[in-house]
C-alpha cells in the first residue's frame, strides 16, 4: 500500500512538473515576441511607472488650474458683457429721452439748440 501511494505521488509530481515546464516554455516563447526594449533587464520599469504616475498627477493638477482660469475668465466676460449691455441700454434711454425732449420742445415752440432730426 505504501509503495502504491508513493508511486501515485511520484506520478502526480511528474505530471505537475511537466505542466510547469510546458507553462514555462509558453511564457518564454511569449517573452521572445516582446520588443527588445521590454526584454532588457537593466531597465527599471517600476521607476519609470512611478515617474509616469507623477507626470500624470502633475498634468492633472495643471489641468485643474487651467480649468479654474477658464471658469474665472468666463465669469469675468459675463460680468463685462452685463455691464456693457446696461451701459448701452442706459445710453439708448438717455438718447431717446433727449430726442423726446427735443421733439417736445420744438413742438412747443422752444428752440432746439442745434438738434435736428432727419426728415423733420
Amino acid at each position: 500500500m505504501n509503495y502504491l501511494s508513493l508511486s501515485r505521488q511520484r506520478d502526480d509530481l511528474g505530471r505537475s512538473a511537466n505542466r510547469l515546464l510546458e507553462e514555462a516554455a509558453a511564457l518564454m516563447s511569449r517573452l521572445d515576441t516582446l520588443s527588445p526594449v521590454l526584454q532588457d533587464d537593466s531597465i527599471d520599469w517600476e521607476r519609470k511607472a512611478r515617474q509616469a504616475a507623477e507626470e500624470d498627477r502633475s498634468a492633472s493638477q495643471q489641468g485643474m488650474v487651467l480649468a479654474e482660469m477658464v471658469a474665472q475668465g468666463r465669469a469675468d466676460h459675463a460680468h463685462i458683457v452685463g455691464k456693457t449691455r446696461r451701459a448701452v441700454s442706459f445710453a439708448a434711454l438717455a438718447l431717446l429721452g433727449a430726442l423726446g425732449a427735443a421733439t417736445a420742445g420744438s413742438a412747443a415752440g422752444l428752440p432746439s439748440y442745434g438738434l435736428s432730426i432727419a426728415g423733420a
